[in-house]
């Protein structure tokens, strides 16, 4: 994030929900320069969201999910992007997990009955490029495309902050899930236009702001309950239905979660961290360590390997060009933060990763 402030008039503000794993601590003490919000209970995304937009000046805002990685040039892009825009409503990067693999949601079609219907029925999966049964995923648009887009996704949304003002906000009844969908409808239901911007791509640790168990189920299936009820209160012969599909969802998804567990057969560290060969051998005991020149062509054959990433010396887009060409064939990643403090990795969109904090340590 300050890398990608780092030319413009800008201002982090950073809102703890009541985190329990000393992050306020943190950030006071590596990032004094942000402005922090302790918040001394869990008030929900939107509302964490709304605390931190009213004490913002900016023209612009960006709302960012904590699990994210961002490029240098993103709020050059963004601010390019917009300002070609006539009623420019909401702005949304393409998202890659933890492993290089697009996630799909960073494009979508209004949930309407018959679309989450579809989607809840795993329609997409055989009919991908059917405007009919994947909607959800709105496949007329590629993924590099620029285009405008219905709904977009709440791990980063770029818009004025007058546009986010005037929609009232995120809406507060919605604790977690959802508030997204319900932002970016609001914003077409008031004559704007969203725009995906497929150019710009952003990592999303997906799944690191909450573990998929029943409370997961519980949010999730009420948010979309709640958008029904405020956005489709006459199709009220297909809610039940459309309903029971989400819950069923929602459990499926609990239940492959804890299902997709990453061997690592080797390390391949850059060059550039060489010196802290020893750090990675504590951490990953009885697994070959490797180096890598940034210009290497990667064999064919790797496999099952943790590539690391040196975000002092590697820019952000080679890190995704690399990420781009190994993960087809089962390699991870993870990102050695530039303060070499710490590192993070998430081997898959499903579970949650890991921070390596102590042994990297100075």
């Amino acid at each position: 994030m300050q890398q990608a402030t780092a030319k413009l008039e800008a201002e982090i503000i950073v809102v703890d929900n009541a985190s329990s794993d000393n992050s306020c601590n943190l950030v006071e003490t590596y990032f004094p320069q942000v402005k922090l919000i302790c918040n001394k209970e869990n008030v929900g995304f939107s509302k964490g969201n709304n605390i931190g937009v009213h004490h913002a000046k900016g023209h612009y805002i960006c709302l960012l999910n904590p699990d994210t990685l961002i490029p240098e040039n993103t709020f050059e892009v963004l601010i390019s992007e917009i300002e070609k825009i006539d009623n420019p409503g909401i702005l949304g990067p393409q998202l890659l997990d933890g492993s290089g693999h697009f996630l799909p949601e960073s494009k979508r079609g209004i949930p309407t009955p018959r679309t989450a219907l579809f989607r809840m029925l795993n329609a997409q999966r055989f009919f991908p490029n059917s405007n009919v049964f994947n909607a959800y995923y709105a496949p007329h648009i590629q993924k590099s495309d620029i285009k405008p887009v219905e709904i977009l996704v709440g791990a980063c949304m770029f818009m004025k902050r007058q546009t986010f003002l005037n929609l009232g906000g995120l809406d507060e009844d919605y604790f977690m899930y959802g508030e997204d969908i319900d932002l970016s409808y609001k914003a077409l239901k008031n004559g704007l236009t969203n725009y995906y911007i497929g150019a710009l791509q952003l990592i999303h640790f997906k799944g690191e702001s909450t573990l998929k168990n029943q409370s997961y189920r519980k949010h999730f299936s009420g948010a979309m309950k709640l958008f029904y009820q405020k956005h489709f209160k006459s199709r009220f012969l297909m809610r039940p239905l459309v309903l029971c599909g989400i819950r069923c969802m929602s459990f499926q998804k609990t239940i492959t979660t804890s299902e997709k567990n990453v061997q690592i057969s080797q390390l391949l560290i850059p060059d550039t961290a060489r010196d802290m060969k020893d750090n990675f051998s504590q951490y990953f005991k009885d697994i070959p360590v490797s180096t890598y020149q940034f210009t290497d062509d990667f064999e064919t054959d790797t496999n099952h390997a943790l590539v690391v990433f040196d975000m002092t010396k590697q820019a952000f887009e080679n890190c995704l060009a690399i990420m781009t060409i190994l993960n087809k064939r089962k390699n991870t990643f993870a990102f050695l933060s530039k303060r070499r403090t710490f590192m993070l990795e998430s081997p898959n969109a499903e579970t949650r990763g890991n921070i390596y904090t102590n042994k990297f340590k100075n």
